[in-house]
């Protein structure tokens, strides 16, 4: 069993072709790069066993009932390409199955984007990234989470999802924690902006906190 293999805890149906297109994963992409350059997406020796974390997602633009999602264990790249993302086009929480076509293995968190875009129609983008000043700090902020026994590519976090879903709001962007998960945070909104923003906002108001 290869290292990707071991990472993603659902199975995976993949039609291996190419399928997502530059131009449909350019602000896609910008928005990625910041975030790794500030190490909420990323690949380090010190952190996580060396393992890629964060993934980024988009609702396909022409077949909104499928989404776009940067591939498993992308995490050390500094840049995308459009070969790096694959097209999720369904999948099932209780039997931990995913169908998707591209040339890459989706993110292992493909369960938890899928979760966010079922139970919120309106949302348009997923970013899941690890930021520990998040995540330690979300009592302080008022950030609601998971539930620490609720692991990554579970199915119980997918229920835990849904049931948080169901509390927040329509159409703002959000912002969770996932308790179950190391420095595990999720965010969301109508476009990739708005999701990136809820999160860089969050990441302000943490740094401002008193030390």
């Amino acid at each position: 069993m290869n290292s990707v293999q071991k990472i993603i805890k659902f199975s995976v149906e993949l039609n291996r072709r190419p399928s997502v297109y530059p131009a449909q994963v350019r602000p896609l992409c910008g928005w990625r790069n910041i975030l790794w350059r500030l190490g909420v997406i990323g690949s380090s020796p010190e952190r996580y066993h060396g393992l890629g974390y964060g993934n980024i997602s988009i609702r396909h633009p022409d077949e909104p009932s499928s989404f776009i999602i940067s591939g498993s264990q992308t995490g050390a790249a500094a840049e995308l390409g459009a070969d790096d993302f694959v097209v999720v086009d369904d999948y099932e929480v209780a039997a931990n199955w995913v169908r998707a076509r591209g040339l890459i293995n989706p993110s292992s968190e493909a369960l938890t984007h899928a979760q966010v875009y079922h139970c919120l129609p309106w949302a348009g983008a997923v970013i899941h990234g690890h930021c520990p000043e998040l995540w330690r700090h979300g009592d302080e902020l008022g950030l609601p989470s998971t539930g620490p026994t609720a692991d990554y590519g579970s199915v119980a976090l997918a229920e835990e999802i849904a049931e948080l879903c169901g509390r927040l709001p329509e159409g703002s962007a959000g912002l969770f924690t996932m308790a179950g998960h190391e420095d595990g945070v999720v965010s969301f909104g109508r476009d990739i902006s708005a999701a990136g923003l809820v999160l860089l906002d969050a990441l302000a108001r943490a740094y401002g906190l008193p030390r």
